[in-house]
């Protein structure tokens, strides 16, 4: 063990997967680079970075073609944005004119073609760093503070929003919608950066060693938010709008 901090690249051409990680042995010294190709099931890929116990993750857009990927590199960063909140996700694509990629936040999104160019290589890896340092920075704030979570009751709900608050300065407001009837914690995050979909989808976040309870996490903008209470956009079934408890950013946190 060298003591360096890991992180993946999912890819599924090799090619281009040895290209990235000879740049990456020049600019990243400093880290460790794996690489996988891209498994089948997007939830393998939380398995991976606990396994791993990696810092960052540099994702393809494209992974179809020569693996059993059923999702895009966009899925994978919304995916962990709600699995793995805060991590640092970056998607490497040839196709930035996709309306979908316009959303993605400009440090999150590089074109491979400026990666031939030494400028573009050390402009993408200095971004890189500069996410992995913020997320440390995050890590080592609410590394005192956690505790194990196994019970649903409000206390806990909150605690789980206020980590979350933490790691992901773009969430406005967490929702729980509270259901006896199942056994996770359902949750709607309020986010300035998530994609708009005009739908609520709920990502499965499995119980860890923080959380020892499975979450139904889902991502919307403001603006969703606003559609989902004029009924709108429907929520999912046993999201009861009658039962549910709202922590808001600034009355949970205080001005930070």
């Amino acid at each position: 063990m060298n003591g360096k901090h890991k992180i993946l690249l999912i890819e599924d051409d090799k090619e281009s997967a040895d290209e990235y990680l000879e740049d990456a042995s020049t600019y990243m010294a400093a880290y460790d680079m794996l690489f996988e190709i891209p498994p089948h099931d997007i939830s393998s890929i939380v398995e991976l970075i606990r396994k791993h116990n990696v810092i960052a993750v540099v994702v393809d857009e494209r992974l179809r073609q020569r693996s059993e990927a059923d999702y895009l590199g966009i899925d994978v960063l919304n995916y962990l944005k709600n699995a793995m909140t805060g991590l640092p996700v970056v998607i490497l694509t040839e196709y930035d004119q996709d309306s979908i990629l316009r959303k993605v936040p400009r440090e999150q999104l590089f074109r491979k073609i400026d990666l031939s160019k030494d400028a573009g290589k050390k402009y993408h890896f200095d971004i890189l760093k500069d996410l992995i340092k913020q997320y440390q920075k995050k890590q080592n704030k609410i590394k005192p503070q956690k505790k194990v979570i196994s019970k649903i009751n409000k206390s806990n709900v909150k605690e789980i929003a206020r980590l979350h608050f933490l790691m992901d300065g773009s969430i406005e407001k967490i929702i729980w919608f509270r259901n006896s009837k199942r056994k996770e914690i359902q949750l709607l995050e309020v986010s300035r950066t998530a994609l708009p979909t005009q739908s609520v989808e709920a990502f499965l976040i499995s119980a860890n060693k923080e959380v020892d309870i499975d979450l139904l996490v889902a991502d919307v903008t403001p603006q969703e938010w606003k559609s989902i209470q004029s009924k709108k956009i429907e929520l999912p079934s046993g999201w009861n709008f009658k039962k549910f408890t709202s922590f808001d950013r600034e009355e949970l946190m205080g001005k930070e």
